[in-house]
């Protein structure tokens, strides 16, 4: 059994929402701090910050990974109405983190694992009312994301092709409750 180990999240305030990628190696946190932090397993079991990822105006309350068939793809929705479609770039840098000894004694720098960058590929905007929900549909589906929002409106949004994530349309929608029922 594979033990985890405990990590500063380094938010500002509450985190409403954690979600572990398809293989469990990468785990985002959502927070009413407006950010989204995205945090990488690295060889040794420590967990360390690859992106944070702060354009949201409001607190962020759900997550969701897509699979690994289309890329490291994370979706994030928020209080203030909008949903946010964020694709890993491969960033070719090498940070440098931590100071080690050689076997001289003398001390150099030893480059973490690679990082990697985060973008907002696409926005979704929902004119009335705050997103509260969202899962991507199963690979069999192709790249599909269902949203729900607090009019009690469920959107599914389709990616128009899944090697660019800038552009997606409604492929349904539909009221599941009345506005403002319980």
């Amino acid at each position: 059994m594979r033990q985890g180990s405990a990590f500063a999240a380094e938010h500002d305030d509450f985190i409403h929402d954690v979600a572990y990628d398809h293989y469990g190696k990468r785990l985002a946190t959502a927070s009413a701090d407006h950010k989204v932090k995205v945090w990488s397993e690295t060889t040794s079991g420590e967990w360390q910050c690859d992106g944070e990822l702060g354009s949201h105006s409001a607190a962020v309350y759900k997550l969701a990974w897509a699979h690994p068939e289309f890329g490291q793809v994370l979706a994030s929705c928020s209080f203030d109405q909008s949903v946010r479609i964020w694709e890993a770039l491969d960033n070719p840098s090498v940070v440098i983190d931590d100071v080690e000894a050689d076997a001289t004694g003398s001390e150099r720098q030893r480059p973490t694992e690679r990082l990697v960058s985060w973008e907002c590929a696409h926005e979704i905007q929902n004119k009335r009312v705050e997103v509260n929900d969202l899962q991507f549909a199963p690979r069999h589906f192709g790249l599909s994301l269902a949203t729900c929002a607090s009019d009690g409106k469920v959107s599914i949004f389709t990616a128009d092709d899944v090697m660019n994530l800038k552009s997606w349309r409604v492929s349904d929608s539909f009221a599941v409750a009345k506005s403002g029922a319980e």
